[in-house]
Protein backbone atom coordinates (compact mmCIF):
# COMPACT_ATOMS: atom_id res chain seq x y z
CA UNK A 1 0.00 0.00 0.00
CA UNK A 2 1.45 3.36 -1.02
CA UNK A 3 1.64 6.48 1.12
CA UNK A 4 -0.84 8.19 -1.24
CA UNK A 5 -3.34 5.32 -0.82
CA UNK A 6 -3.01 5.52 2.97
CA UNK A 7 -3.55 9.30 2.89
CA UNK A 8 -6.67 8.87 0.74
CA UNK A 9 -7.91 6.17 3.11
CA UNK A 10 -7.35 8.41 6.11
CA UNK A 11 -9.15 11.37 4.49
CA UNK A 12 -12.05 9.06 3.55
CA UNK A 13 -12.21 7.63 7.10
CA UNK A 14 -12.14 10.99 8.89
CA UNK A 15 -14.79 12.47 6.56
CA UNK A 16 -17.01 9.40 7.10
CA UNK A 17 -16.72 9.72 10.89
CA UNK A 18 -17.40 13.48 10.79
CA UNK A 19 -20.34 13.42 8.37
CA UNK A 20 -21.94 9.99 8.70
CA UNK A 21 -21.24 9.02 12.30
CA UNK A 22 -21.02 12.20 14.40
CA UNK A 23 -23.31 14.59 12.52
CA UNK A 24 -25.35 12.21 10.41
CA UNK A 25 -28.51 13.03 8.46
CA UNK A 26 -29.81 9.84 10.13
CA UNK A 27 -29.92 11.52 13.56
CA UNK A 28 -33.36 10.77 14.97
CA UNK A 29 -34.87 10.18 11.55
CA UNK A 30 -34.01 13.49 9.86
CA UNK A 31 -33.38 11.44 6.73
CA UNK A 32 -34.92 8.12 5.90
CA UNK A 33 -32.47 5.23 5.78
CA UNK A 34 -33.36 4.24 2.21
CA UNK A 35 -32.53 7.69 0.80
CA UNK A 36 -29.35 7.93 2.85
CA UNK A 37 -28.31 4.41 1.84
CA UNK A 38 -28.85 5.08 -1.88
CA UNK A 39 -26.55 8.11 -1.64
CA UNK A 40 -23.88 6.44 0.51
CA UNK A 41 -23.73 2.72 -0.26
CA UNK A 42 -20.69 3.25 -2.50
CA UNK A 43 -18.70 3.88 0.70
CA UNK A 44 -19.22 0.28 1.84
CA UNK A 45 -17.99 -3.12 0.69
CA UNK A 46 -20.72 -4.60 -1.56
CA UNK A 47 -20.19 -8.01 0.07
CA UNK A 48 -21.49 -6.51 3.32
CA UNK A 49 -24.25 -4.23 1.97
CA UNK A 50 -27.18 -6.11 3.50
CA UNK A 51 -25.62 -6.33 6.97
CA UNK A 52 -24.34 -2.74 6.94
CA UNK A 53 -27.64 -1.27 5.75
CA UNK A 54 -29.45 -3.20 8.50
CA UNK A 55 -26.95 -1.88 11.05
CA UNK A 56 -27.69 1.72 10.03
CA UNK A 57 -31.38 1.17 10.81
CA UNK A 58 -30.52 -0.14 14.28
CA UNK A 59 -30.46 2.44 17.08
CA UNK A 60 -27.31 0.75 18.38
CA UNK A 61 -25.60 0.99 14.99
CA UNK A 62 -22.63 3.20 14.11
CA UNK A 63 -24.45 6.56 13.93
CA UNK A 64 -24.31 8.70 17.08
CA UNK A 65 -28.08 9.16 17.38
CA UNK A 66 -28.65 9.59 21.10
CA UNK A 67 -32.03 7.90 20.82
CA UNK A 68 -32.31 7.84 24.62
CA UNK A 69 -33.21 11.53 24.54
CA UNK A 70 -36.54 10.93 22.84
CA UNK A 71 -37.86 9.26 26.02
CA UNK A 72 -36.90 12.09 28.37
CA UNK A 73 -40.14 14.06 28.45
CA UNK A 74 -38.79 16.51 31.02
CA UNK A 75 -36.27 17.76 28.45
CA UNK A 76 -37.93 17.01 25.10
CA UNK A 77 -34.65 17.08 23.20
CA UNK A 78 -34.64 17.91 19.54
CA UNK A 79 -31.40 16.23 18.43
CA UNK A 80 -32.11 16.29 14.73
CA UNK A 81 -29.55 16.89 12.00
CA UNK A 82 -30.01 20.00 9.89
CA UNK A 83 -28.10 20.72 6.69
CA UNK A 84 -28.72 24.44 7.26
CA UNK A 85 -27.69 24.85 10.88
CA UNK A 86 -24.44 23.91 12.60
CA UNK A 87 -25.09 21.59 15.51
CA UNK A 88 -21.57 20.35 16.19
CA UNK A 89 -18.67 22.39 17.53
CA UNK A 90 -15.24 21.70 18.99
CA UNK A 91 -15.04 18.50 16.93
CA UNK A 92 -11.73 16.66 17.13
CA UNK A 93 -11.03 13.39 15.34
CA UNK A 94 -7.67 11.81 16.02
CA UNK A 95 -6.19 8.87 14.14
CA UNK A 96 -4.26 6.91 16.78
CA UNK A 97 -3.13 3.90 14.82
CA UNK A 98 -2.94 2.79 11.19
CA UNK A 99 -1.98 -0.71 10.10
CA UNK A 100 -2.59 -3.27 7.39
CA UNK A 101 -4.31 -6.31 8.87
CA UNK A 102 -3.67 -9.95 8.05
CA UNK A 103 -7.24 -9.98 6.64
CA UNK A 104 -6.21 -7.51 3.93
CA UNK A 105 -7.75 -4.38 5.45
CA UNK A 106 -6.21 -0.98 6.03
CA UNK A 107 -7.30 -0.27 9.60
CA UNK A 108 -7.70 3.14 11.24
CA UNK A 109 -8.18 3.29 15.01
CA UNK A 110 -9.53 6.70 15.98
CA UNK A 111 -11.04 8.58 18.86
CA UNK A 112 -13.12 11.73 18.79
CA UNK A 113 -14.77 14.31 20.96
CA UNK A 114 -17.15 17.13 20.20
CA UNK A 115 -19.85 19.38 21.59
CA UNK A 116 -23.39 19.05 20.26
CA UNK A 117 -25.97 21.83 20.45
CA UNK A 118 -29.20 20.38 21.86
CA UNK A 119 -32.40 22.46 21.81
CA UNK A 120 -34.49 21.93 24.95
CA UNK A 121 -37.70 23.58 26.24
CA UNK A 122 -35.46 25.85 28.39
CA UNK A 123 -33.26 26.96 25.50
CA UNK A 124 -30.09 25.63 23.93
CA UNK A 125 -28.15 23.01 25.90
CA UNK A 126 -24.83 21.41 25.07
CA UNK A 127 -23.61 17.81 25.26
CA UNK A 128 -19.98 16.85 25.30
CA UNK A 129 -19.49 13.47 23.65
CA UNK A 130 -16.41 11.31 23.22
CA UNK A 131 -15.92 8.01 21.49
CA UNK A 132 -13.72 5.51 19.72
CA UNK A 133 -14.17 4.33 16.15
CA UNK A 134 -12.31 1.65 14.20
CA UNK A 135 -12.65 1.45 10.42
CA UNK A 136 -11.29 -1.32 8.20
CA UNK A 137 -10.96 -0.47 4.51
CA UNK A 138 -10.43 -2.64 1.46
CA UNK A 139 -9.32 -1.41 -1.97
CA UNK A 140 -12.15 -0.61 -4.38
CA UNK A 141 -13.05 1.46 -7.41
CA UNK A 142 -16.60 2.12 -6.08
CA UNK A 143 -15.75 5.72 -5.05
CA UNK A 144 -13.02 8.35 -5.50
CA UNK A 145 -11.12 7.39 -2.34
CA UNK A 146 -10.06 4.02 -3.75
CA UNK A 147 -11.41 2.30 -0.60
CA UNK A 148 -14.63 0.91 0.81
CA UNK A 149 -15.52 0.28 4.43
CA UNK A 150 -15.48 -3.44 5.18
CA UNK A 151 -15.49 -3.27 8.96
CA UNK A 152 -16.31 -0.77 11.68
CA UNK A 153 -16.85 -0.73 15.40
CA UNK A 154 -17.84 2.14 17.60
CA UNK A 155 -18.60 3.23 21.12
CA UNK A 156 -19.37 6.63 22.54
CA UNK A 157 -20.36 8.29 25.79
CA UNK A 158 -21.98 11.56 26.76
CA UNK A 159 -19.41 12.98 29.14
CA UNK A 160 -21.17 16.19 30.16
CA UNK A 161 -24.44 18.02 29.61
CA UNK A 162 -25.07 21.70 30.15
CA UNK A 163 -28.82 22.26 30.51
CA UNK A 164 -30.10 25.83 30.44
CA UNK A 165 -32.29 26.91 33.35
CA UNK A 166 -35.29 29.18 32.80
Amino acid sequence: VSREQIEKGQAFTVKYIAEDVIDSPLNNGASDVDSWWNENKSKFDPAWHDAIRKDFVDADGPVVRNQWQKDLTEYEYNYVYSPNETRISDRNIKVNEVYYSDRGMLVFKTNYDYTAKVPTPNGIGYEKISGDYVVGLTPSDKNDSGWVISHYSSKYDVTDFINPVK
